[in-house]
């Protein structure tokens, strides 16, 4: 059942979900805390599964422990902070994993994903508006791959392509992270449906659907931000939801984050 009152908000079913990880890495660039250690585990950077890809889930190691769910989820509030070296300020996302493929090699070439299992279950409203295309990267970049995916848009619409992205080139970050820009007009991703990978040195790309949760910047180091309900936006969340974490940071950064997640 929705929460529709505070009285309903009040008397619903809460758990803090959380997640902290530790960086080593110096890099200015988005940087994928999936591999990244403490809690939860890390998840593995190469995903198993080039032919069709995968739909990871809270029970997928990597992805942030949700345990006691009842009816229907939102993110009510949430909380995030660091204990940094420096004093550079940093972005942060929290995100739903709900779809990954990988590892592809440095000049694989292009692979045509069939059999894709689907992730609709974890989409409110069946609107796929606003999901991201992400390539992320197993290994420290060294000679910068050129990647073209073809994909179906956020209405059905297949066939449409990215054109060529090139990955960052950081010999310094075990795994950077890049937006994939979708084609003029697309506003989100329903699937991927092939993979051209070009170039690079002895290195290996995954690529992820990214559903938003909560984006910010920290200015400052050894602070916390509070976003109560009217900032978290009251987003849907499901007891599947492979709920994760990217930043950009600098060398000896600890990230804490929790989350409230109300469920009636």
């Amino acid at each position: 059942m929705a929460i529709l009152t505070l009285a309903q908000y009040a008397a619903a079913l809460k758990q803090k979900v959380y997640i902290q990880k530790t960086s080593a890495v110096t890099n200015s660039n988005w940087q994928s805390a999936w591999p990244e250690g403490a809690l939860p585990a890390a998840g593995a950077i190469s995903i198993g599964n080039t032919a069709n890809g995968l739909v990871p889930t809270n029970t997928t190691t990597g992805a942030a422990n949700i345990t006691n769910f009842n009816g229907t989820g939102y993110l009510t509030w949430a909380e995030v902070g660091s204990v940094q070296n420096s004093v550079n300020s940093f972005k942060y996302m929290v995100y739903d994993r709900l779809f990954h493929c990988g590892s592809y090699g440095s000049a694989s070439g292009l692979t045509t994903l069939t059999a894709q299992p689907s992730f609709a279950a974890r989409v409110p409203n069946n609107d796929y508006t606003g999901l991201q295309l992400w390539a992320e990267t197993s290994g420290a970049v060294t000679g910068p791959m050129s990647i073209t995916i073809t994909y179906t848009d956020q209405s059905g619409n297949a066939g449409h392509s990215t054109g060529a992205y090139t990955t960052l080139n950081n010999p310094n970050a075990s795994a950077v992270l890049g937006q994939i820009q979708l084609a003029s007009g697309d506003s989100g991703i329903q699937k991927i449906e092939s993979v051209n990978v070009t170039g690079g040195t002895a290195q290996s790309v995954n690529f992820f659907i990214a559903r938003p949760l909560l984006m910010g910047i920290m200015l400052y180091p050894n602070r916390n931000v509070t976003y109560p309900m009217e900032l978290t936006g009251f987003l849907q969340i499901f007891p599947t939801s492979c709920l994760a974490f990217m930043h950009s940071g600098n060398n000896g950064t600890l990230y804490d984050v929790t989350l409230e997640i109300a469920s009636n």
